[in-house]
């Protein structure tokens, strides 16, 4: 129901009726909604100076799109791209969501252009650069969801071959212990790797960030672990995104959820198998390895898989819900807010082979021909 919603501010919030009368038109349609949203379910004030702003959408599909261009004097009646069908006074109505489908359903207008997709939509215009900055795609041209700061979203969105859309990891703050107790019990929580804490480091600005932070070998394994977990107890043994796992329960007096006890017991119980919970997680890492060998198959290669510019710059992580996080700074653990967090090319590309570097030792982020942002999967 978030396709066409329009979040206060700064719009008039779209009334439920209008979001579900939308919805069921669009899924007639066949239509791929997170491509054309109009700003998902969510808005939040943007840094200052940052060229999304004032308000950053939680999603920049073709429907928030073309408001922007529209607004800008892009697109428009007299332009070289016209907005006909689309009623673009009546752009908080329910009767534009409607146009907007049957436009692009049917091909009519500027509904041909838009029936291609937003990035394509965005390159036929010329304007492929909006990628580095206005439309916050993060990775494969999915719209931003979550993302940023939680950086395992992003890596995760990246390798993946699509939103990897996993709620489970909340970061706190919490009352009920110190940072430090906090991420230690998130750690004890994720076997095999119990004993690792700085899986939990959000540290994103020099050296702490490769040391620890979220460049580091303890961040690429906590994203590895989350892909193994997700890819076994949620996809396959399809327990639910929003209960699993349970790492942290404010409930309790000791904070402790129930993963990973939980997860083993409830699979034992319907199959009557001795099932550890380590032993899911190595299905889910089998698993893992044998979609990527089929990525690869399939022409996936590295030089594909880079973010998209705007990951690069201040704002980046405006679309996050929690921006608080654990991080370490070298002598102990806070709680910081990392709102200004974005990605800088030497962590992100950390490993990466020399082949796909320029001359100057800066990844290559160029799109040319909007190629990275084209599936290959």
């Amino acid at each position: 129901m978030i396709w066409y919603s329009l979040p206060s501010p700064p719009f008039k919030r779209t009334s439920r009726s209008d979001s579900w009368k939308a919805t069921d038109l669009v899924q007639k349609l066949g239509l791929n909604a997170s491509d054309l949203t109009f700003m998902g379910a969510a808005s939040f004030p943007s840094l200052p100076d940052t060229e999304i702003g004032p308000v950053c959408p939680a999603n920049t599909g073709a429907g928030w799109y073309i408001k922007r261009l529209y607004d800008m004097g892009v697109i428009g009646p007299g332009k070289q791209v016209d907005t006909y069908p689309l009623p673009m006074d009546q752009y908080e109505t329910v009767e534009f969501a409607e146009v907007f489908a049957l436009a692009i359903a049917k091909r009519i207008g500027i509904g041909d252009l838009l029936a291609e997709g937003t990035v394509r939509f965005a390159e036929k215009l010329g304007r492929i650069s909006d990628l580095n900055n206005i439309l916050r795609l993060p990775a494969w041209g999915y719209q931003d969801h979550w993302t940023m700061p939680t950086v395992e979203w992003a890596y995760g969105n990246l390798v993946d071959s699509r939103d990897q859309n996993n709620h489970d990891m909340q970061l706190g703050p919490t009352k009920l212990m110190s940072c430090e107790e906090f991420v230690k019990l998130l750690a004890s929580t994720s076997p095999p790797y119990s004993d690792d804490p700085f899986m939990f480091d959000y540290s994103w600005q020099g050296e702490r960030a490769y040391k620890t932070g979220i460049y580091s070998d303890h961040k690429a394994k906590f994203v590895a672990w989350h892909q193994h977990y997700a890819t076994y107890y949620k996809e396959s043994v399809l327990f639910c995104d929003w209960a699993m796992g349970n790492y942290f329960n404010p409930s309790n007096p000791d904070g402790r959820g129930a993963t990973p006890e939980a997860e083993p017991r409830f699979l034992n119980a319907v199959t009557g198998r001795n099932h550890s919970f380590e032993d899911g997680i190595e299905m889910g890492r089998r698993t893992w390895n044998l979609k990527r060998a089929i990525f690869v198959l399939q022409g996936r290669t590295r030089e594909i898989e880079k973010f998209g510019g705007y990951m690069y710059r201040r704002g980046a992580s405006m679309s996050g819900v929690s921006t608080t996080l654990p991080v370490y700074d070298g002598s102990k653990w806070n709680w910081v807010n990392c709102r200004e967090l974005y990605l800088d090319d030497k962590g992100v590309d950390v490993g990466r082979p020399p082949s796909i570097r320029s001359k100057d030792g800066i990844l290559k982020r160029a799109i040319p021909h909007g190629k990275p942002w084209r599936r290959s999967v």
